[in-house]
Parts: structure tokens; C-alpha cells; sequence
């Protein structure tokens, strides 16, 4: 199931503190009902106020991951019923 979105947020580490935000992308790939493998990626630009975010767009971050899902609660993906 591959999937389109925007990620907004904040980063911080011992010294600093920054905003972020960018595109983000990626496959869902059920390996059973209720259980997936996540290939995604995303981009980042970092920002201290809204007029640098514009000026700092060819300074982000790439990233990419891998990861184990599980969907919680209901009966997993949905399925096709017939009439």
C-alpha cells in the first residue's frame, strides 16, 4: 500500500533546537493480516522562523527507513466482499 504525506515538527540536541518539515513517501507491504514491512522515506528542511525555511530549502536532510508495523485493534486490511 504505498502512501504520499507531509511531516511537520521540532529537532533538538544538547545545544540547539529547530523546526522542521518536508515531503514524505513510502510502501506498506503486508506480510500477513494484521503485520507490514515499512519502506519510507523523507526529506527535511530545518528552520528557526518561516523566512529561513524559504532559503533553506537545498539544505535539508535525507532519510530513509525500514520498519515492522502492526495494526492495531479492528480486523487488519480490509477485505472484499462479494454479493
Amino acid at each position: 500500500m504505498p502512501y504520499l504525506g507531509i511531516s511537520a515538527g521540532a529537532v533538538w540536541n544538547d545545544r540547539d533546537a529547530t523546526g522542521t518539515f518536508g515531503p514524505n513517501a513510502g510502501l506498506k507491504l503486508f506480510v500477513a493480516d494484521q503485520t507490514f514491512l515499512n519502506l519510507g522515506y523523507r526529506y527535511e528542511w530545518f528552520f528557526d522562523n518561516f523566512e529561513q525555511a524559504k532559503d533553506n530549502r537545498t539544505h535539508g536532510n535525507h532519510v530513509a527507513n525500514i520498519g515492522l508495523g502492526f495494526v492495531w485493534g479492528g480486523s487488519g486490511r480490509p477485505t472484499r466482499q462479494g454479493p
